[in-house]
């Protein structure tokens, strides 16, 4: 073949190649790109600050991550025997080592049972509490307020003095055995919700104090969603001996009782002798014996959505910081 008809093939010049002109590039796109998606993200993290979308999200699903129920819980379990017709009075306190207390003092007044508690808007469970411990329970002792813990004045409220005032009042067959205060010097402004929260559970000793409570009297302290069971109570008040403060500890329920919570279930409810150790009230630790089986306890179970916004707004600064406080950011 003639040379003029050979193809010309393309010269490659041998060079080094550097990557550093196109990482340049990437990083100049990703800064271009970068920083209104940042701007955009922060500026969505103050509205939702701002709105309360953070605070509400981390309340609504708090029982999903908050362990902080674990902690400093009482570590001496005491067996709970079911309760049959046929059992001798007396005989449940023997099993415990405990004694029968109309057999050690037969002259004795028994001990009232007085079951104190801050209500809010749980109606529905304050009634069904009612209902469950009417037959066991002498006195039902409850406060309260014009305010949530966080300060705001609740215009809409229904006070419960106005459901146990006439005949025809949803709660009014229960009014014989309700002591009831309504507080309204809560703070409007506190520096933390816990503080208002505290104020109340102070005035519930004036209370108590004027309910007519007595030394070796039985007060039972709970939250309102905390119900113990009636033959719990009952056997309380027939026996004698029983650590005191004693723990009940309570079968969880989350939203429903369709939810039942698969865990070591729920300490904080105790049962206290008046005049003794932890004679004051509150919601804290008070000794480290708990009697198993107790009764049920039923966190955020409301008929209506409108009421679990309400509580979402309670303790509105509170959230961040047990959100902080538990073995989610602390294992």
């Amino acid at each position: 073949m003639p040379e003029s008809y050979l193809p010309v093939l393309p010269i490659h010049r041998a060079h080094t190649y550097s990557g550093r002109p196109r990482i340049r590039r990437r990083l100049k796109h990703l800064l271009v790109l970068g920083l209104p998606i940042a701007f955009l993200f922060l500026w969505f993290i103050r509205i939702a600050a701002r709105d309360k979308w953070v605070r509400d999200f981390g309340y609504i699903t708090r029982p999903l991550w908050d362990m902080s129920a674990n902690k400093d819980r009482p570590q001496t379990i005491i067996p709970h025997y079911d309760v049959s017709e046929s059992i001798i009075p007396g005989e449940l306190c023997a099993l415990h080592s405990w004694s029968n207390s109309s057999s050690t003092t037969p002259h004795t007044t028994p001990p009232n049972v007085y079951d104190a508690f801050l209500y809010s808007i749980e109606l529905d469970l304050l009634e069904i509490r009612l209902h469950e411990l009417w037959d066991v329970v002498d006195t039902f002792v409850i406060i309260e307020a014009t305010r949530s813990f966080s300060g705001d004045l609740r215009h809409d409220m229904t006070p419960l003095s106005s459901l146990l005032a006439s005949p025809q009042a949803r709660l009014s067959w229960a009014g014989p055995k309700i002591k009831y205060e309504l507080v309204d010097d809560l703070s409007p402004s506190p520096r933390d919700p816990f503080d208002n929260e505290r104020h109340l559970r102070q005035r519930m000793d004036l209370l108590l104090s004027s309910a007519g409570v007595r030394p070796n009297d039985i007060v039972l302290m709970s939250d309102l969603d905390e119900i113990p069971t009636p033959h719990t109570i009952a056997l309380l008040k027939q026996c004698s001996g029983w650590p005191s403060p004693l723990h009940l500890r309570m079968k969880n329920y989350l939203y429903s009782f369709e939810f039942p919570v698969q865990d070591d279930g729920y300490w904080r409810p105790k049962a206290v002798r008046w005049g003794g150790p932890g004679s004051f009230y509150n919601h804290a630790k008070g000794g480290d014996v708990m009697l198993a089986n107790a009764g049920w306890h039923c966190s955020w179970c409301f008929r209506y959505i409108e009421d679990i916004q309400f509580k979402m707004t309670v303790r509105p600064n509170a959230t961040f910081f047990a959100f902080k406080s538990t073995h989610f950011l602390n294992p």
